[in-house]
């Protein structure tokens, strides 16, 4: 009997170890919908050009873009804007995840013909802020020997 309970509570332990926390589903869920990608903004000023977010594209090609998040299944996509970008639709997996205080926006592009689990490199975004309307995300990237912050400015469909 002993031998079940132990086997019991080491299952359950299991199981909580895996799950989300509370604030990890709270701002996973406010995430969910449509989103516009409103402006990006990096720490350096206009000094620095941003040639190429994401591996994908140019900011100029970013702002404007229509993001779509699906909390139940993590799957979401976004259509760039602007002229001469790229117009097709591009699917991403994505979660959040907890690191003390902090609370991270993860996603990877997951291109066609392409399963998930078999892509190994994504992003990581601090969540700054997000509520029913806008969001505010930080994406750290080298830099000069250093790190530069990029700053993501959403808002609600």
């Amino acid at each position: 009997m002993k031998k079940i309970g132990i086997l019991t509570l080491f299952i359950a332990l299991m199981f909580s170890s895996c799950s989300t926390t509370k604030v990890e589903r709270e701002t996973q869920m406010s995430f969910r919908g449509d989103w516009t990608l409103d402006q990006i903004v990096s720490d350096q000023g206009e000094s620095v050009v941003i040639t190429n977010l994401f591996h994908h594209s140019s900011v100029e090609c970013f702002e404007g873009s229509s993001w779509n998040f699906v909390a139940n299944n993590n799957k979401g996509s976004y259509i760039l804007d602007g002229t001469g970008c790229p117009t097709n639709e591009n699917e991403f997996k994505w979660f959040m995840e907890e690191d003390g205080a902090d609370t991270y926006f993860m996603f990877k592009r997951v291109d066609e013909g392409v399963k998930a689990k078999d892509v190994v490199s994504g992003y990581k975004m601090k969540v700054i802020s997000v509520d029913d309307s806008q969001a505010h995300l930080m994406h750290e990237v080298p830099f000069e020997g250093g790190k530069m912050s990029i700053h993501y400015y959403f808002s609600k469909q």
